[in-house]
């Protein structure tokens, strides 16, 4: 049996790593941890930055699409948007309450920040435009987890046994369904 053996450790927090995403250009490795701390590492040379600032337990991490921002979510529903060029308390750019609850999902789509979670709600930010955000409303559980389509459209799974296709363009659900006892996506609508 032949294992692989890693080619970098990367060495910071003791806490266990709740997200983790790499950078677009391949330069930076973000992680989160429950412990409250973000680290940004440089890929290449294992140098991290400790980005300090929730109140609770981080639950998700990620880039903008030009890697300028990293983004993190908590689990009282706080998302912080840090400067990856700045360091420590230089680096915060903004905090917003974008839900209620835990945020259990976070994705980028081109500008826009899209967070699912235990509040049954979608919210999504617009980073470039001092976080003005909308959000969407359909599911009857728990956002558990969010994944990009295409262009400004991304589909979100609940705990309701749904899958729902959103655009975030004309701000509506574009389709729906639900999973079958039988494990078949059945249509709902669109």
């Amino acid at each position: 049996m032949n294992t692989a053996e890693s080619t970098k450790i990367l060495k910071g927090s003791e806490d266990f790593p709740t997200s983790l995403a790499w950078s677009h250009d391949g330069k930076f490795i973000a992680s989160c941890y429950l412990n409250k701390k973000v680290y940004l590492w440089e890929a290449a040379t294992g140098k991290f930055e400790l980005f300090e600032g929730h109140d609770s337990g981080c639950t998700n991490v990620n880039f903008s699409s030009d890697d300028k921002k990293l983004v993190s979510t908590d689990e009282k529903g706080f998302v912080k948007v840090w400067d990856v060029k700045k360091k420590g308390d230089e680096a915060l750019i903004k905090t917003y309450k974008a839900h209620k609850d835990r945020i259990n999902a976070l994705l980028i789509v081109k500008h826009y920040a899209v967070t699912g979670s235990d509040d049954k709600m979608i919210t999504v930010a617009d980073l470039d435009d001092d976080c003005v955000f909308f959000k969407f409303e359909g599911h009857d559980k728990e956002v558990t987890t969010l994944e990009f389509k295409a262009e400004l459209e991304f589909a979100s799974a609940s705990l309701d046994k749904t899958v729902k296709i959103w655009d975030i363009k004309e701000r509506l659900l574009k389709k729906s369904g639900e999973i079958t006892k039988n494990q078949h996506w059945v249509l709902i609508g669109h």
